[in-house]
């Protein structure tokens, strides 16, 4: 996955995008796809330059768009809902919590085989991607009441072991099978620390990651 940060398109035809406020960009085999701000996504292929906006609700703007290997589908925002949506049919899935559907921003998403996990909002889930339906797991208590949970990306190690990254509470380690979950203290937490990277190295086998002071 590429990261975009706000990247803009100020002149019609610079890269031949449309113009808009581009987030995050993902492969799916030779396409690529674009989501912005302008109330949709753009597919990218060497075969329809210039680039089309693909618009999916006229007021609806697409922040954040995951790759789901398991499904095929995008994971995705739309209307406030998490859903998957499928770029071959344009058929879209919510996901679904006891039977109602998740709201709330997605922020970050990591695959294990059929399950994913997910950060919605403060809320970590786990998303059975043969059912589209989510269970709420529960995270250790916060270090700093005042600060939000905020859970901007996860990785697996080679134990099976979820590594979290939670921007003003720290570095959280879960076991999968026991859901057991504490926060890490190789980095000292502060009130005023954030927490901007996380990253999973398999050849040593060794987590890292970065903090700052706001």
């Amino acid at each position: 996955e590429v990261f975009l940060n706000n990247i803009t398109n100020e002149k019609e035809n610079l890269l031949s995008l449309p113009l808009a406020r581009y987030y995050k960009i993902f492969k799916d085999g030779n396409i690529f796809w674009l989501s912005s701000d302008n109330n949709g996504i753009v597919e990218m292929t060497r075969d329809n330059i210039p680039f089309e906006l693909k618009k999916l609700n006229d007021n609806v703007a697409i922040f954040k768009i995951f790759n789901s290997k398991a499904t095929g589908r995008m994971v995705m925002n739309y209307n406030n809902k998490v859903v998957y949506y499928n770029t071959r049919d344009k058929s879209i899935l919510p996901v679904r919590v006891d039977q109602k559907i998740l709201t709330g921003e997605l922020i970050s998403f990591k695959e294990n085989n059929n399950v994913a996990y997910i950060g919605v909002g403060e809320d970590f889930y786990a998303l059975d991607q043969l059912t589209q339906k989510a269970m709420r797991i529960k995270l250790p208590a916060k270090l700093f009441g005042e600060n939000p949970y905020t859970i901007r990306n996860a990785v697996i190690d080679k134990d099976d072991q979820l590594w979290l990254r939670l921007r003003t509470q720290g570095i959280v380690k879960m076991n999968m099978v026991s859901g057991e979950a504490v926060f890490m203290d190789f980095i000292q937490s502060g009130q005023n620390k954030t927490y901007g990277a996380l990253y999973y190295s398999p050849v040593t086998n060794s987590i890292w990651a970065a903090s700052g002071s706001e």
